[in-house]
C-alpha cells in the first residue's frame, strides 16, 4: 500500500471499496497486481473513471513500479495523450485490427493514418460552445444563447441550492460526510459544469439534486428533469428494443401530463388510451405529432435511423448506445438535462461526437444542462461555467 502511496494503511485495510475514492481504489487494485513481483504488468483504462489529477497521479506511479521492479507494461487507454507520455511504443487499433504502430512520439507527432490523425485532433477538443450556439441560432435563439453564454444575461435561477449537507451511514454506526453546506444556482438556458477529484461528491450532488439521495439544505429545482448516466449499457434496459424504450418514455410523461390536467376520472380512461398507443403506436396526439413521429424525429437528432429501433442494447456499440440514452433524456422536452460523466466511458473520437451532439441539442432545444466531468478541458469547451467541488 505504501509503493503504491496510500499512507493511511490501518484504515485502507479496515475499508470496503465503496468506501474509498476512485483514486483510492484504483491505487489497491495495483498494490494487488503487483504485490507478487509480476513480470508483466497489464493496465485497462486505469485511469478512464478518474479525473485528471488522480489519473496523472496514477500513471507516474505505474512509471515509477516499471523502473523500479524492471516490469513490462502493456497500457491499453482511449487517451493518446497519456499513452504518448507513459510508453515507448504505440500500436492504434481499429475495428479488431491495427492500423499504425511504432515509437509513441512518432506517431503523435506525425501520424500516417488518418484514424490516428483524428484520434490526436479529438483528444485537443474543439468550442463546443460555439457549437451549440449556432445550433440556437439557427432556431432564431441567438440572444437567449449568448445571455446564457457570457454571463451577462438576467435569466431566472431554475436550480437553487442553498447549504445543502449530504452524508452516506457506514458500517458499525459511523458517517461519512461527503457534501458540506454547499451553495450555488443555475440560470435558466445555462450549461454549468461540475468537476472534482474522485470521491469529492460529484455525482453525490446530482443524486441530491433529483431526490436520490435524502440532503439538509435548502434545494429549489424548478422544471422537468431527466438524466443521462456515464454507463448507458447499466441504464438501459437489456430486455427492450431502442424504440420499445422509447416509446414507453413518452407514453409515461403523456400520461404525466394529462393527470396533471384532468381529474381522476378523466386520468383513467387517458391511461386506457395511452395502453393502446404503448401497444400500437396509435391514438395519441401530442403538439409535436404522433409518438411515432415524435421518436423518429429524435432518432434522426441523434444521427441515428428508424432501423436502430428493433436493436436491443447489446447490439448496439458504446456509442450508439449513449446516443439512445441521451435521446431519453431528451424526447420529452424537459426543462434541465443531468449528465453525469456521458463520455468517460467513450474512446475520444466518440467523445467529440458525443459532445457535438450535446451541444447541438443543447442549442436547438435551449435546456439547462448540468454536466460532472474530471476532464476540465471538456468543461471549459462546453459549459458557460464550472463549480469545482473538494472534499
Amino acid at each position: 500500500l505504501l509503493e503504491v502511496g496510500l499512507e493511511d494503511t490501518d484504515r485502507i485495510l479496515n475499508s470496503y471499496p465503496g468506501e474509498l475514492s476512485g483514486g483510492q481504489r484504483q491505487r489497491v487494485l495495483i498494490a494487488m497486481a503487483i504485490a507478487n513481483n509480476p513480470k508483466l504488468l497489464i493496465c485497462d483504462e486505469p485511469t478512464t473513471a478518474l479525473d485528471k489529477d488522480v489519473a496523472e497521479r496514477i500513471v507516474e506511479l505505474i512509471k515509477k513500479l516499471h523502473d523500479e521492479k524492471k516490469m513490462s507494461v502493456i497500457f491499453i487507454s482511449h487517451d493518446i495523450d497519456i499513452t504518448r507520455r507513459l510508453c515507448d511504443r504505440i500500436i492504434i487499433m481499429q475495428n479488431g485490427t491495427i492500423v499504425e504502430r511504432g515509437k509513441a512520439d512518432v506517431i503523435t507527432d506525425a501520424p500516417k493514418t488518418e484514424y490516428a490523425a483524428e484520434l490526436i485532433r479529438a483528444a485537443k477538443g474543439r468550442d463546443y460552445k460555439a457549437i451549440s450556439a449556432e445550433a440556437a441560432e439557427n432556431r432564431g435563439k441567438a440572444e437567449l444563447s449568448e445571455a446564457a453564454g457570457n454571463g451577462s444575461g438576467e435569466q431566472e435561477n431554475i436550480i437553487t441550492v442553498n447549504n445543502m449537507s449530504v452524508s452516506y451511514k457506514l458500517p458499525h454506526g459511523r458517517k461519512l460526510d461527503v457534501i458540506k453546506d454547499l451553495s450555488f444556482s443555475v440560470r435558466k438556458g445555462e450549461t454549468l459544469g461540475i468537476s472534482g477529484e474522485s470521491g469529492s461528491g460529484k455525482t453525490t450532488v446530482l443524486k441530491a439534486l433529483t431526490g436520490m439521495k435524502e440532503f439538509i439544505g435548502d434545494v429549489k429545482v424548478d422544471g422537468r428533469f431527466t438524466m443521462v448516466f456515464q454507463d448507458p449499457f447499466s441504464s438501459l434496459d437489456p430486455s427492450m428494443r431502442v424504440g420499445d424504450m422509447l416509446r414507453e418514455v413518452l407514453c409515461l410523461d403523456e400520461k404525466r401530463r394529462r393527470k396533471m390536467k384532468t381529474n381522476a376520472s378523466a386520468a383513467d380512461a387517458s391511461e386506457a388510451n395511452i395502453k393502446e398507443e404503448h401497444e400500437g403506436m396509435r391514438g395519441i396526439k401530442t403538439n409535436a405529432g404522433t409518438i411515432r413521429e415524435r421518436i423518429s424525429k429524435m432518432m434522426a437528432d441523434v444521427g441515428l435511423d428508424d432501423s436502430y429501433l428493433n436493436h436491443y442494447p447489446d447490439e448496439l456499440s458504446g456509442g450508439q448506445r449513449q446516443r439512445v440514452a441521451i435521446a431519453m433524456a431528451f424526447i420529452t422536452n424537459p426543462d434541465i438535462v443531468f449528465l453525469d460523466e456521458p463520455v468517460t466511458a467513450l474512446d475520444v473520437t466518440i467523445q467529440d461526437k458525443i459532445m457535438t451532439l450535446l451541444a447541438t441539442l443543447k442549442g436547438r432545444y435551449n435546456m439547462t444542462i448540468v454536466m460532472i466531468s474530471h476532464d476540465g478541458r471538456l468543461l471549459s469547451n462546453f459549459c458557460d461555467r464550472v463549480l469545482k467541488i473538494s472534499q
